[in-house]
């Protein structure tokens, strides 16, 4: 549930936060794992809901690939919580801090505004296939300001499939990001799960 809880602020956050434990706990860390995936989870939804709100026709573009991987991080979660979990007691308490505090909200505008500066002046200047490696890149650093800014681009300068192309894109890369960081500060079985 912390998994889930802490995907509606930053799955980035969860990854770290349980990777970090992993690191320190002795026993199974596959419920650290199914959190993370939650979290991810949770990620693919939010950028679902942001499409929705921005630009509701790309939607249909990219609906399948997150409804896809959404799926395979449930049956992931799945099979961490009832076999691999049967009669286990390795469930721990992971602390996240508030998301809504002033300087997280007065940053995550900041960086919305830098984002969406960005894209334009690149979608615009360098044409849709250099603001789709825009979104790839600006998805390592946060995926929610940069589906916000690659929608607002549609139809002009952006048609619809160049934007869904460029979000999924910025999807994935945020996604191997977050199992780099994971892999990297969990070492051992909890990188491997991850």
């Amino acid at each position: 549930m912390a998994g889930a809880a802490g995907g509606l602020a930053s799955s980035t956050a969860v990854t770290i936060a349980n990777a970090r434990q992993a690191v320190t706990q002795k026993g199974p860390t596959y419920l650290l794992s199914a959190g993370v995936a939650l979290a991810t989870e949770v990620k693919f939804l939010r950028i679902g809901g942001i499409v929705v709100v921005i630009k509701p026709e790309l939607l249909i573009l990219v609906a399948a690939a997150l409804l896809a991987a959404t799926l395979a991080a449930v049956g992931y979660d799945l099979v961490a919580a009832f076999w691999l979990g049967a009669g286990s007691r390795a469930s721990q308490r992971i602390k996240f801090r508030n998301p809504f505090d002033l300087p997280a909200v007065l940053g995550f505008a900041v960086l919305l505004a830098v984002v969406i500066v960005i894209g334009r002046v690149v979608g615009e200047s360098f044409g849709g296939t250099t603001a789709i490696l825009g979104a790839a890149v600006m998805g390592v650093v946060d995926i929610d300001a940069t589906t916000i800014a690659t929608a607002r681009l549609v139809p002009k300068p952006l048609d619809a499939l160049t934007a869904s192309f460029a979000i999924l894109l910025a999807v994935t890369t945020d996604t191997v990001t977050k199992i780099a960081i994971g892999a990297v500060l969990g070492h051992g079985r909890f990188a491997a799960e991850i």
